[in-house]
């Protein structure tokens, strides 16, 4: 990566990969939840410009993923004593927040 334009890219690559893993799963994120995801992509693609390799950014999309999966796991505790909310296709704020407490810290999300 090299910089601004490449930080930037990287950031969205990063963000595309994380909705895109959460949709091949079969859910999307609330609103929140998206937020959170967009600027810690945004802050990981600051961070790793000029980066002589790929690696931190190819961590960061394992970590993704990582962070995603164990949202969709949190979805029937976090959601419990709400039925609506459960039988949606979300994975929101409660849950990425189950989720960071179980697995930080995981960078960059932490």
């Amino acid at each position: 990566m090299n910089g601004a334009a490449d930080s930037e890219d990287a950031g969205e690559r990063l963000y595309a990969a994380t909705i895109a893993h959460a949709q091949s799963r079969g859910f999307r994120l609330g609103d929140g939840a998206d937020q959170h995801f967009r600027e810690r992509s945004d802050d990981a693609a600051r961070q790793l410009a000029g980066a002589a390799n790929d690696e931190g950014f190819d961590l960061a999309i394992a970590n993704a993923r990582a962070l995603i999966d164990a949202m969709i796991a949190a979805r029937p505790a976090a959601y419990a004593d709400d039925p609506d909310r459960l039988a949606s296709n979300i994975i929101g704020e409660v849950t990425l927040g189950e989720a960071l407490a179980r697995l930080c810290p995981i960078w960059p999300f932490c």
